[in-house]
């Protein structure tokens, strides 16, 4: 069970609730808990989780994630943007946001863009 607390603008849970659980199995590494706090009260169908302890935990809970190079695959299949490999150089280079190598290589050849 989650509720908002308002006292410290974060998220509480009731002992053995599975943020509580996020916690616990995320506790040597930074978790993002608001974010998996939240996708598991509004029921998110997909939250947007890109550091790799907090998709762990989200998805020992049973919530599917997806991250930045998900968003960018779908907005290319939909045709909001021309070029995947574009999009994703856009947000690492000016950003510095660090993606997994094998995951952009996978989304490239999912759409295509695979070859040069």
């Amino acid at each position: 069970m989650v509720s908002r607390s308002y006292h410290t603008g974060g998220y509480a849970t009731r002992a053995g609730g599975p943020l509580a659980r996020a916690r616990y199995a995320g506790r040597r590494e930074r978790v993002p808990a608001a974010a998996i706090a939240l996708a598991i009260q509004v029921k998110a169908a997909w939250p947007l989780l890109d550091e790799r302890a907090g998709r762990r935990v989200a998805k020992a809970l049973g919530i599917k994630v997806t991250g930045v190079v998900g968003i960018l695959l779908r907005a290319r299949r939909e045709g909001s943007v021309p070029s995947l490999r574009r999009a994703l150089e856009e947000v690492r280079e000016p950003a510095g946001f660090r993606m997994d190598a094998a995951l952009v290589a996978d989304g490239l050849r999912q759409i295509g863009e695979d070859q040069g």
